[in-house]
């Protein structure tokens, strides 16, 4: 099974510290990325979009808690489910960076509650098979040369 190598890892890791700086700052290190405000809108319309797919999901759905967003980056997706919903659960991404600006992100959608954040390779998650009743990504699986290596996890 292919997997991203650890040059392109580290490029990505480095790549979101960046954004995740520019988008709490506003310091511009990405003149061709969106700047704050713009980022600030784009995530405010993830929230709700999240809000509306997690209501055509819910009758399907046993259960939200515990769920795990892969790929969560800021994180705005898993603050709905914890904030709007009460569920629980764990936001991963690979960027240390871009999981610690959810507190920022936290404050500027009043959703104060965080879920449980961890910092990880998706295609190495330290978690049991099947420990939760959600698990979901946006825009996610292009990071990966084959999907299988997130569908079988």
């Amino acid at each position: 099974m292919e997997s991203q190598s650890i040059e392109n890892l580290r490029g990505e890791i480095k790549f979101r510290e960046k954004l995740a700086r520019q988008h709490v700052s506003g310091e511009i290190l990405l003149p061709d990325y969106y700047q704050k405000d713009e980022h600030d809108q784009i995530l405010r319309e993830r929230v709700n979009t999240t809000i509306r797919d997690i209501e055509a999901l819910k009758p399907q759905l046993s259960s939200l808690s515990p769920f795990i967003e892969l790929g969560a980056e800021r994180c705005q997706r898993s603050l709905v489910l914890t904030n709007d919903y009460s569920a629980t659960g764990f936001a991963v991404d690979i960027s240390y960076h871009q999981l610690n600006a959810a507190k920022y992100f936290a404050e500027l959608f009043n959703r104060p509650r965080l879920p449980m954040r961890v910092c990880c390779d998706v295609g190495n998650l330290p978690f049991k098979p099947e420990a939760f009743s959600l698990a979901f990504c946006y825009q996610f699986i292009h990071h990966f040369p084959t999907p299988k290596i997130v569908i079988d996890q």
